[in-house]
């Protein structure tokens, strides 16, 4: 009944009736071993170019060197999408070795905390509030891992990832 708005009995009821399509995203537009606005480009046969995309990614965003990986929540920022759920979950990710950024904009009080959070973590966690679609494909194609707080949450981010070889974690809930 989560985010039925309302539609739950009916949505219920027809359950025989419906059917769900799994979103698609362009190969084109979300191709590393083509863009010419990457540092280097990469792909399944030649990944080097990932490691130097990840590492100027990582200096972009002032964060500190190490060898785990770089985290990130590419998103608008609103209760609904875990980013809550992601702030309690820092600590421990931090003290595993990894990096953490997250970019998008939205809601004042989720964009307040994670700026604290940035602050209480320098070298460790950047924030960037505000993105555009062009720069949020750039970054996304330097990353080595996404996070995301729900399995139902951020289909068309999953794909994206599995289509740029990057690490996609989501907690079993």
């Amino acid at each position: 009944p989560e985010f039925g708005n309302g539609l739950e009995g009916v949505l219920e009821e027809r359950a025989q009736d419906l059917h769900g399509v799994v979103n698609g995203i362009d190969y084109e537009q979300w191709n590393p071993a083509k863009d010419p606005a990457l540092p280097r480009s990469y792909s399944p046969a030649e990944p080097e170019g990932k490691l130097v995309c990840r590492e100027a990614l990582r200096r972009e965003l002032g964060l500190d060197e190490g060898p785990g990986p770089l985290v990130a929540m590419v998103t608008r920022l609103a209760g609904q999408k875990g980013l809550a759920l992601a702030l309690e979950s820092l600590p421990g990710m931090l003290d595993a070795g990894c990096r953490f950024a997250l970019l998008g904009s939205g809601e004042a009080p989720l964009e307040e905390a994670w700026i604290q959070a940035a602050a209480l973590h320098p070298g460790a966690v950047a924030v960037r509030i505000g993105y555009g679609k062009t720069e949020l494909r750039e970054r996304a194609k330097r990353l080595g891992a996404i996070w995301r707080p729900n399995h139902r949450l951020w289909e068309m981010r999953w794909l994206d990832a599995k289509r740029l070889g990057i690490a996609d974690r989501a907690p079993n809930n």
